[in-house]
């Protein structure tokens, strides 16, 4: 049986360093925790943190250096 992606919570990462996102989806897979990863590779893409969602992700993970913007810009625009 195929869960829906719809029911699973989402995790937003946002992390601009590729091996760094395949640690963090290599512990996800790990964990067999059930969840929609959706990966920014920059806050400031297409889609941006938020802009995508209707409702905020469950988890959102933030690279603490991201390269083009401020993580205080980030939870700044969480923060609705």
């Amino acid at each position: 049986m195929k869960l829906s992606t719809a029911a699973l919570p989402e995790l937003l990462l946002v992390e601009d360093s590729s091996n760094d996102e395949m640690t963090w989806f290599k512990s996800i897979l790990n964990s067999r925790f059930p969840c929609r990863l959706v990966v920014r590779r920059d806050a400031k893409e297409p889609g941006g943190v938020t802009e995508e969602h209707e409702e905020l992700p469950a988890l959102v993970v933030l690279d603490f250096r991201l390269t083009r913007l401020n993580v205080l810009e980030v939870v700044t625009q969480l923060k609705v």
